[in-house]
């Protein structure tokens, strides 16, 4: 089973009113890079799709590792879904998951890849591959949230 890395993130800025999300997958020597902007979004919207953009480009079973900045992202994939499907979306105060579109899709392509989130600290100067990774991904984010794509 291929091993592909994701390093994801999102953006969304008051100024513009926008959102910006982007990912970065590599399998090896390949990798792919994928960015947008949009309008009517949250940054959770913003980091929930940069990880579903990614899943929905593998085009067989993988084994896969996403990094991200985003603890709300970490703990969706890791244990969030499974508890929220568990009670029915509801969240712990009664009201419906916030993002369920997002994350039902999610859902559904963690049933063919196997997957697993790690936390990486945002904005810092260390050196690692995680760390570039996700400086990497946040600076086409910020790009997307300020209309550059």
């Amino acid at each position: 089973m291929p091993h592909v890395i994701v390093y994801s993130d999102g953006s969304f800025k008051k100024t513009y009113n926008a959102g910006g999300w982007s990912c970065l997958l590599t399998c090896g020597p390949y990798w792919k890079l994928i960015a947008a902007g949009e309008t009517e979004i949250t940054v959770n919207r913003a980091e929930l799709t940069a990880v579903l953009k990614a899943l929905e480009e593998l085009t067989c079973p993988c084994t896969v590792d996403i990094y991200s900045d985003s603890m709300y992202t970490v703990n969706c994939i890791n244990k969030w879904i499974q508890i929220w499907e568990r009670n029915h979306w509801m969240s712990q105060a009664g009201e419906p998951v916030a993002n369920q579109d997002l994350l039902f899709k999610i859902k559904d392509l963690m049933f063919i890849h196997q997957v697993k989130a790690h936390w990486v600290k945002a904005h810092t100067r260390r050196k690692g591959v995680q760390y570039l990774g996700n400086a990497a991904v946040d600076a086409f984010a910020q790009m997307g949230s300020m209309g550059k794509f």
